[in-house]
């Protein structure tokens, strides 16, 4: 059992509460070592949860599962300060922290991050409207 994929409907710290897991196409570039979930925060937010997802590196040996930790740590980090310094042209870190789903279950301690949603919008270049 992949205890990153068993986060929905649990309530985390500040009051997020876990929607359904999000289903990512095969096709679909990035997040190979992350679940994502919508999030609701009990004040009205939505945003988007990303979990670090230990289990998908089983069996591709120790380096493996540290250099993903320490990406994961690295962009936490990175968006953490993008915060402090009210950079707002970088997608928001919300919260962060960790979740111990089953003591008994292997990688069942899901770190994770809670960020802000983006909305999508437009940019006009030579007059014609890209989406961004």
């Amino acid at each position: 059992m992949n205890a990153a994929t068993q986060l929905e409907g649990l309530v985390l710290p500040g009051g997020w509460t876990v929607g359904k897991l999000n289903q990512r196409s095969p096709i679909a570039p990035g997040g190979n070592f992350s679940q994502t979930y919508p999030v609701t925060n009990v004040d009205g937010r939505s945003a988007f949860l990303k979990a670090l997802d230990y289990f998908s590196f089983f069996g591709q040996g120790e380096q493996t599962i540290e250099l993903a930790a320490r990406l994961f740590n690295f962009e936490k980090s990175m968006l953490l300060l993008c915060g402090q310094k009210n950079l707002d042209r970088v997608v928001r870190a919300l919260a962060d922290g960790e979740i111990l789903i089953d003591p008994n279950m292997l990688f069942s301690r899901v770190p994770y991050l809670i960020l802000k949603k983006l909305i999508k919008t437009y940019v006009y270049f030579s007059g014609r409207k890209k989406q961004k």
